[in-house]
């Protein structure tokens, strides 16, 4: 540009260079905005993906310790089912050696012949006790009025 004599404007020499020039500035500007928001862009995902890789590692950890608690269950219940198990063979010999010595008992006593059926054998009935004859047994009282 060149300066008139007198405090006027001055005239630019070259205007299409000016175009050039303002073009060229525009252009610095948006690249340099685009820049900046680049770098915003790759620090917000920067940060996206620290918070997946969070909750990656806490989603993993919480799920090892479900299944450490699932496999600590199972093997729990497997151990109650022994001993549960053990326990109804205990009480099945505890049965059968009791319903023995009633058997032997009332043989004893009162001459009972029973057939002795085991516990086990899906819950069978006796067969009905038979008496014999000449034993010494309790006999009702008799009524005899007022």
């Amino acid at each position: 540009m060149v300066p008139r004599s007198g405090g006027e404007i001055p005239e630019a020499l070259h205007p299409p260079l000016t175009n050039q020039l303002q073009l060229q500035s525009k252009a610095e500007a948006i690249a340099h905005h685009a820049a900046a928001t680049h770098k915003e862009i790759a620090v917000r995902l920067g940060q996206v993906q620290r918070q997946q890789d969070h909750l990656a590692v806490q989603t993993s950890k919480h799920l090892q310790a479900h299944h450490e608690r699932q496999t600590a269950l199972i093997e729990q219940q497997q151990e109650m089912r022994k001993r549960m198990d053990e326990q109804r063979k205990n009480f099945e010999r505890w049965l059968e050696s009791l319903a023995e010595a009633v058997h032997t008992h009332l043989q004893a006593r009162w001459g009972i012949s029973l057939k002795v059926s085991s516990i086990t054998d899906n819950h069978s009935h006796p067969s009905p006790a038979t008496v014999t004859t000449g034993t010494n047994m309790p006999t009702p009282s008799i009524y005899l009025g007022d």
